[in-house]
């Protein structure tokens, strides 16, 4: 999202969330739930009846239908639509977009990518 602030000059909103502390989100979930969610592979071993998030969470991107659960009393959502709910926008967590200079956000982000 682009637009001007003072002037001619540019800016862009960024998120200050990247896909790094996704990852953390999930070893947190891991360490602090365990093996609570029943394993959705219906082929899976009877040894294997529970898995922790990281397991449940790859296990439902490949099957129909998903299991809900509650981290915060706001209601049962699946592991999608918590990291949609986690992920700032204009409607939840609007302090985590920030606005930076075109110039300084542009290029480094294009000389990474390789566009």
């Amino acid at each position: 999202m682009a637009g001007t602030a003072g002037g001619n000059a540019k800016y862009e909103a960024e998120h200050i969330l990247e896909w790094q502390l996704i990852t953390g989100f999930f070893l947190d979930l891991n360490q602090k739930l365990g093996k609570i969610f029943d394993n959705p592979d219906p082929d899976h071993e009877p040894t294997d009846a529970t898995v922790d998030f990281c397991k449940y969470w790859q296990t439902t991107w490949t099957l129909p239908g998903t299991q809900t659960f509650d981290l915060d009393g706001s209601g049962k959502k699946t592991p999608f639509k918590w990291l949609a709910w986690a992920y700032p926008s204009t409607k939840r967590f609007p302090e985590e977009l920030v606005l930076l200079h075109t110039d300084l956000n542009s290029p480094p982000k294009s000389n990474v990518s390789g566009f």
